[in-house]
């Protein structure tokens, strides 16, 4: 079956499986295919490898009993006879299983899967002559070309999802993912930069080898490490690895259990008011945006912090129904994900914003954990060391040991040069000034 077939090809066989788990004793059913195309290769130094297509069909399913009492199953959806014994064997396993009274299947829900820019009109012309376009424009000098390391990905992918409440789903994306590394000599880990999109042209029609060389050429030139405490500046890169690491903290299983560092913060306080973060699986065009969840949810937008506080959580439909509100449309790879994340921007430029500070550090890229039990970032990288925003030289091993809310305590400005790296929206970050070491 061709990933363009269209629903009615498809639907009448899944909602008989759906009536044969019914038989089997199940109360409730939620039916997931997907069927994926993937397409990838990479450049290291100056050599191209290709690598073979992948496609691949799944079929998911979550099957729930009177008692709400529930199990799941996966499996190869090309082979259908395996299906009813996967079904069988997950209302098996659901039997043995504790009753929950706030489990079973989604309510119906509206959704939108088009005009919401998640399909490229183009993918089925990308060739091999574009994949070269993108290769050459991305070319390194001679000096670098030793350790260039270029990394592509395409896919397309469709989904349908289906209930026993006569509800079902479907949609269609496209995705691109480029990311390129290269190294400094002397740093253990290496410079790179990501650019993803829902359309080849986000990845494919930029020179971002550009930014590489012109950050290994800035961290180059080396100055004396501070000797005091200095205000950071976090660029989008930077801001887009903190949120990243610190988006899972706000599922509602984690989040709000003790086991968390935000159920320990004196009245839910994470930063200053300047911080104010959203999560929304809906943003148009966005690289984590999808028209309905794996559980058939459309998105909702989730202030995850409101004005430096903690805010809501990534509701699964089970804690949503104990609550008595909406789930949040996160669901996805069999848990709680955070999706597009944006940091409200400031009304300053980041020039306007920086020629006021007479030094400060520029961190360049960050690496290392933030641990969401403690709260405890420990992360170091190189920085630019600035004087009214100009460089003066790089700083390396520059090492960040403390309370992630320390961090975002200490946000005096955001600046309004609001950027997209991978799947997050921010501008530049200006702190109060910071111990670090280096």
């Amino acid at each position: 079956m061709s990933q363009d077939s269209k629903v009615n090809d498809l639907l009448p066989y899944l909602f008989d499986l759906v009536k044969f788990a019914r038989s089997k004793g199940a109360n409730g059913v939620e039916f997931l295919h997907t069927h994926l195309l993937e397409r990838s290769f990479e450049v290291r130094g100056a050599e191209r490898n290709n690598f073979a297509p992948r496609e691949e069909q799944n079929l998911s399913g979550l099957l729930f009993l009177e008692n709400g009492a529930s199990a799941s199953f996966s499996v190869n959806a090309e082979l259908r006879g395996r299906h009813p014994a996967s079904i069988e064997k997950a209302i098996v396993r659901a039997a043995k299983r504790p009753a929950n009274p706030h489990a079973g299947p989604v309510g119906r829900f509206d959704y939108q899967a088009e005009g919401i820019g998640l399909t490229d009109a183009r993918y089925p012309s990308i060739d091999d002559e574009a994949y070269q376009e993108l290769t050459e424009i991305n070319r390194p000098s001679l000096a670098l070309q030793r350790h260039h390391h270029l990394q592509y990905l395409d896919r397309k992918l469709h989904r349908l999802f289906v209930s026993s409440r006569d509800f079902h789903a479907e949609s269609s994306s496209t995705f691109y993912k480029l990311q390129i590394a290269n190294r400094l000599p002397g740093l253990t880990h290496p410079i790179q930069t990501l650019a993803c999109g829902r359309a080849f042209s986000h990845v494919g029609s930029i020179p971002f080898q550009r930014d590489i060389e012109s950050r290994i050429e800035a961290l180059s030139n080396t100055c004396d490490a501070p000797t005091k405490p200095l205000p950071l500046v976090l660029p989008t890169r930077v801001v887009a690895w903190l949120l990243e690491n610190l988006a899972p903290a706000f599922d509602v299983a984690f989040g709000g259990k003790s086991r968390s560092f935000l159920s320990q913060l004196p009245d839910g306080v994470l930063g200053t008011r300047a911080v104010h973060i959203v999560d929304d699986p809906g943003v148009p065009g966005g690289v984590r945006t999808r028209a309905f969840d794996d559980r058939g949810v459309p998105p909702l937008a989730v202030h995850v912090v409101r004005e430096g506080k903690v805010g809501n959580w990534y509701q699964t439909p089970e804690s949503a129904h104990k609550q008595d509100i909406r789930p949040t449309g996160h669901f996805w790879g069999g848990k709680n994900q955070h999706s597009n994340l944006i940091l409200r921007p400031g009304n300053r430029s980041r020039t306007q914003m920086l020629t006021e500070v007479p030094l400060s550090l520029e961190l360049d890229h960050l690496n290392g954990s933030l641990d969401l039990r403690t709260g405890i970032l420990n992360a170091k990288g190189s920085a630019l060391l600035l004087e009214k925003g100009k460089p003066l030289g790089a700083v390396h091993n520059v090492q960040l040991n403390l309370p992630i809310q320390n961090l975002l305590g200490a946000v005096k400005e955001i600046a309004s040069n609001q950027l997209r790296y991978g799947a997050v929206d921010s501008a530049t970050v200006l702190t109060e000034s910071i111990p670090l070491s280096a």
